[in-house]
């Protein structure tokens, strides 16, 4: 049965028979629709619930979560690691469609090349919010705080990759979406890693990762990379 089309807000704590209150973002969203006491609206927990929720207090941004419509299963395995752009804009682009293609954690990594050191961590998250809301996803991508890329090389993951302009041998990209399981990708800067990083990424267990013969911009990389594991990968 396909679900009424309502206007869907965010609220983490979720829970049938209980009386939330939303964020600001999402308060001032509802009061922007003008919604009314009684008037039915959907909310998601962004870990795969979707309620049914009723308005209690407009102005307070107050629900009363009724029911819950659906509960999804996440299919969402892979890590992006990727260096911020100077232009926060195209990093905030990579959020936005990261999360719109099904990528599990984007964790923004610090190298001895990047360009920006520090993000507000909670206008990315307010960015994946919007995404998954447009996009009809119930799961929003874990975003970390800035974390140096040495922090970052001994998690787990089934494959684990390092793109890198530096010559040598290499996976293609379409040979590493073919194999299943979860990936972790590292992105570098628009200046690339260096030759000491990808060294020690290496002894981390990153293999190297081609994305082709053109050089690409970081936020164009990290996409192709979302694209390759979320709707490609058997």
């Amino acid at each position: 049965m396909k679900l009424e089309d309502l206007p869907r807000f965010y609220a983490p704590d979720a829970e049938v028979s209980r009386s939330i209150l939303l964020i600001a973002d999402e308060a001032h969203h509802l009061h922007v629709l003008r919604k009314q006491k009684g008037d039915e609206v959907h909310v998601m927990d962004g870990r795969g619930r979707l309620y049914s929720a009723s308005v209690v207090h407009p102005k307070r941004g107050e629900l009363e979560v009724i029911s819950l419509l659906e509960e999804a299963r996440s299919e969402q395995l892979h890590t992006l690691l990727v260096a911020p752009t100077k232009n926060i804009a195209r990093f905030e682009w990579v959020i936005e469609k990261a999360t719109e293609v099904g990528i599990a954690r984007i964790i923004p990594i610090r190298s001895e090349r990047s360009e920006r050191v520090k993000l507000k961590q909670d206008r990315l998250i307010r960015i994946a919010v919007s995404a998954a809301k447009q996009s009809k996803d119930l799961f929003i991508p874990q975003i970390d705080d800035m974390t140096a890329l040495r922090d970052v090389l001994s998690m787990e993951a089934d494959h684990k990759w390092i793109a890198h302009c530096m010559d040598g041998s290499k996976k293609n990209l379409s040979e590493v979406a073919a194999l299943q399981g979860s990936h972790v990708i590292a992105i570098g800067p628009e200046g690339d890693f260096t030759a000491d990083e990808v060294d020690e990424a290496n002894r981390a267990g990153f293999h190297p990762l081609s994305l082709g013969e053109k050089r690409l911009r970081t936020e164009t990389a990290a996409i192709a990379c979302a694209l390759a594991m979320t709707l490609f990968q058997p």
